[in-house]
């Protein structure tokens, strides 16, 4: 009888491997499978939607924020940056951009996880990949912006080793 439950238990943890179960244990849920794209022209719709979720729920829509969102690959990416995305079952949920400013510095921006899918690890997972493509591309520091309303992101940044600096 033992034998025969311990059979039983090994094929139940056959199944699932532990971070999933000790994920859904915590979370009641399993984790998403995230997948990071780049950016193509057929995302670009998703990079203006992701964007003014968050800014229109925490802020205006600036001139530079929309002259961004109009056109990533114009003002992102033939300036030397990237866009990357978060999808979870082929539907993008999250994006994030790496800006190169005139002095040459790398700034990540327009970082957003879209409501439903806040709170299951998708702004780690975006943030992480656009630390690795910072690296290849050969940059050692990236800086941001934030406002103190967004208490979740600055602490995600924080986790991942972003600094606060005063400004002059």
């Amino acid at each position: 009888a033992q034998r025969d439950e311990l059979d039983r238990l090994e094929r139940l943890l056959d199944k699932q491997d532990m971070y999933s179960r000790v994920w859904r244990r915590l979370k009641g849920r399993t984790p998403p499978v995230i997948t990071i794209r780049e950016y193509t022209p057929a995302l670009k719709k998703h990079f203006r939607t992701l964007n003014e979720e968050w800014l229109t729920t925490f802020f205006e829509i600036e001139a530079e924020d929309d002259k961004l969102m109009s056109d990533p690959n114009r003002y992102i990416i033939k300036k030397g940056g990237a866009v990357l995305f978060a999808c979870v079952h082929h539907k993008v949920v999250g994006c994030c951009a790496l800006i190169r400013t005139p002095e040459g510095r790398l700034e990540l921006g327009k970082m957003a996880v879209t409501a439903k899918f806040q709170g299951q690890g998708i702004g780690g997972r975006l943030l992480q990949a656009a630390i690795d493509k910072a690296r290849a591309m050969g940059v050692d520091a990236l800086y941001l912006q934030t406002s103190p309303k967004l208490g979740a992101a600055i602490h995600l940044y924080e986790r991942f080793g972003f600094q606060r600096e005063s400004r002059p």
